[in-house]
């Protein structure tokens, strides 16, 4: 008999079967001998011959172990037991000692075949031992004994003793190798728990392991270090009391738990929440469940992998506080600036206007110095008005609000457009423009601010140019994108402040000279075209000049592009002698005097104006305006809005004014021009897309 602890139960079975076939053979040879030695003095039984017959079909089931399955095994053994015992009991009744027989079965069934069979076979021993008893009460059996000379013969005593005690022996040496079994088994089991433990113990999250109840059977060592508590202090305790802080723990998790466990409720694979520490403190953690299953498939507990995430959680809220403050921040410095502006544009429109004035010797004649000094105050509020354009482009470009309107633009005509501009300037100076571009090439962009690229380009490329000098300005297609170029044959760029050109209130030593500029315009550019999914860049030579490149996507002229307005006027009236009536809409007399002022140069010309939005719709209908000209930045309704509601119709500012019913419903709707000189400087939605179609 071998004493290799099996390594698993079946195996153990079949080798406890085999052993069992073996001790009860040997057992059942000398039982046997003693049953047939008492023929000498109760004379022959037929049984005697049945236990010979048994203890060769034992014999035979042991030899043949190899070939007869583990079932035929363990049935052939019962049926030997049970005939032996039944066999017994009807010959020689009550003093039979087979009785034995029927509990070793019963130890064989429940061992080999399981607990069903097993009581099934204990419940027709029974049966059939009280069959047994009810047939001898009513003397269907005979039993020819003496039991007198029975009861006294040493051979029935030490038959009885041998029986008694050799299958005693049997069960005993089974239970005892089953035992040894289990605790071997046991022995493994813990080990390999430890060895598992360990391994949880070395993961740097918390595992913790709950049963259908929600007491804690497993938990690792990061837990414990969370929870500020020893091991042997949370197994067996209920997770939701001592771990969670109350009432979240008892009254909201704990029965979602149950209703999870019996099937109410939906499980659970990820979420957050805190669990209460031992000195109190709280820690949010993340969780990550798997649900363990039991024998009948339904849920019988949970293994939970969990994340400290307090500090994480900590960042990312000051992470969106700071978030929140630098938005509010750039809210407050957006609102500054758009105020500041106003109220900086204002006064410097006053001065231009009335330098102009100057200029145009409307109020009498000059004498040179005076000129010379009106055009350095011309100068210095045109750079002055560039300069809070160009910071608040830079401010809206850096906040993200820049609104884009994206469109198939064609680059031929917007190049002519922004060098015709441009002529007068390089022409002062003697620099001769070029450009090269096919009317094929299209790109996709904002219109308003390809042109406001290419205007700060050329107009660098002239401002940094020497005297006589050459730009040219051309564009090419390259695979999916349209590169323009614009090289001019300036000093060029020293290779050690190249690392700065884009960098915003950088002049790159340019400020030291008479040249006027910001040095905001590149920063501007380099922001405008990544915003349109663009590249923009550059190579410079000392000596020889400058090439900057930009490169935007390429879009194909699928049909033929609507004309667009210019910020030019149209000349080809001049001369003419003009007559109509404009609406000036302004809230600061300052501009209101400049305009009238100018306004006295056309005879012909009824200027009319008002102090708000409200008062100038009201005057639409009796002044029938040919032009609207309407500050921006208004008291009230602003000027964007005030546009629009003419072509939205007059109804509700009619409804305001009482009486007058036949001329308000004779009166056709009617669109009228307007003109913003703040709207030219904003090409954006808000700006240059706000339903103005009419500028000029």
């Amino acid at each position: 008999m071998t004493t290799t602890p099996a390594k698993d139960f079946a195996g153990l079975r079949s080798r406890l079967l085999d052993d069992t076939l073996f001790w009860i053979s040997i057992t059942a040879v000398p039982g046997v001998g003693i049953s047939l030695a008492r023929a000498l003095y109760i004379g022959w039984r037929p049984v005697m011959l049945l236990h010979v017959a048994l203890l060769a079909a034992l014999w035979l089931l042991w030899l043949n172990r190899r070939r007869i399955s583990y079932h035929a095994r363990t049935l052939g053994l019962l049926g030997v037991m049970l005939l032996a015992a039944f066999g017994g009991l009807s010959q020689l009744g009550p003093v039979a000692t087979a009785g034995t027989y029927v509990v070793l079965s019963a130890f064989v069934g429940i061992l080999f075949l399981g607990e069903k069979v097993a009581w099934r076979l204990i419940i027709g021993n029974a049966l059939c031992v009280v069959l047994i008893g009810v047939a001898a009460s009513n003397h269907w059996l005979e039993f020819e004994l003496n039991y007198q000379l029975y009861a006294y013969h040493p051979l029935t005593w030490l038959h009885m003793a041998w029986n008694l005690t050799a299958y005693a022996s049997v069960l005993a040496l089974m239970g005892w190798r089953m035992m040894q079994w289990l605790l071997e088994h046991e022995t493994e089991l813990r080990l390999e728990r430890d060895h598992k433990q360990r391994y949880l113990d070395t993961v740097q999250t918390v595992m913790v392991s709950l049963d259908w109840r929600g007491h804690i059977t497993m938990i690792n060592r990061k837990g414990c270090d969370l929870l500020g508590y020893q091991e042997s202090e949370l197994l067996g305790c209920n997770w939701f009391e001592r771990c969670l802080p109350q009432p979240l723990g008892m009254e909201t998790a704990y029965p979602m738990f149950r209703r999870i466990m019996s099937g109410e409720a939906e499980t659970v694979e990820y979420f957050e929440n805190p669990v209460l520490c031992r000195d109190g403190k709280e820690r949010l953690v993340a969780w990550h469940n798997a649900y363990l299953n039991g024998r009948s498939g339904k849920i019988a507990g949970t293994l939970s992998s969990g994340e400290d995430i307090t500090e994480r959680k900590q960042a990312e809220n000051d992470l969106v506080a700071a978030s929140e403050a630098a938005e509010a921040a750039s809210r407050a410095k957006s609102a500054f600036l758009a105020s500041m502006s106003h109220e900086l544009r204002t006064p410097l429109n006053a001065i231009v206007g009335f330098a102009q004035m100057l200029e145009m010797e409307i109020p009498g004649p000059m004498t040179p110095p005076q000129k010379e000094a009106i055009g350095h105050v011309l100068n210095g509020g045109r750079h002055l008005l560039e300069l809070i354009n160009e910071i608040l482009d830079l401010a809206r470009i850096e906040s993200g609000r820049l609104d884009l309107s994206i469109e198939a633009v064609p680059l031929a005509p917007l190049i002519d457009e922004v060098v015709a501009l441009l002529q007068p300037a390089a022409a002062a100076r003697g620099i001769v423009i070029r450009q090269s571009c096919t009317d094929e090439l299209h790109t996709r962009a904002d219109r308003s601010r390809v042109r406001q690229i290419l205007l700060n380009l050329l107009t660098n490329a002239v401002k940094y140019n020497y005297e006589g000098g050459n730009v040219m300005c051309s564009c090419v297609a390259i695979e999916n994108t349209v590169r323009i170029t614009v090289v001019d044959t300036g000093p060029g760029i020293a290779e050690e402040l190249r690392s700065d050109l884009f960098q915003p209130f950088q002049r790159l030593g340019a400020e030291k000279t008479n040249i006027e500029g910001t040095g905001i315009g590149l920063a501007i550019c380099k922001n405008l075209v990544e915003a349109l999914d663009g590249r923009i860049g550059f190579d410079s030579h000392l000596g020889v000049g400058s090439c900057f490149w930009l490169e935007l996507p390429l879009a194909l002229p699928a049909h033929k592009m609507p004309a667009k307005l210019t910020a030019g006027f149209s000349t080809a009236d001049a001369g003419i002698p003009c007559k109509g009536r404009v609406l000036y809409v302004e809230d600061n007399p300052v501009n209101i005097n400049v305009m009238k002022h100018i306004f006295r140069m056309l005879p012909g010309v009824e200027l009319r104006t008002a102090e708000n939005a409200e008062d100038g719709l009201m005057m639409l209908h009796d002044l029938r305006p040919n032009l609207i000209l309407m500050d921006i930045n208004l008291p009230g309704m602003n000027g964007l809005d005030a546009l629009k509601a003419p072509h939205r119709g007059y109804s509700g500012y009619r409804r305001q004014r009482r009486g007058d019913a036949r001329r308000r419903q004779n009166r056709p709707e009617c669109r009228l021009p307007d003109l913003s000189y703040q709207a030219f400087r904003r090409p954006d939605a808000a700006g240059a897309n706000s339903n103005n179609t009419d500028y000029g």
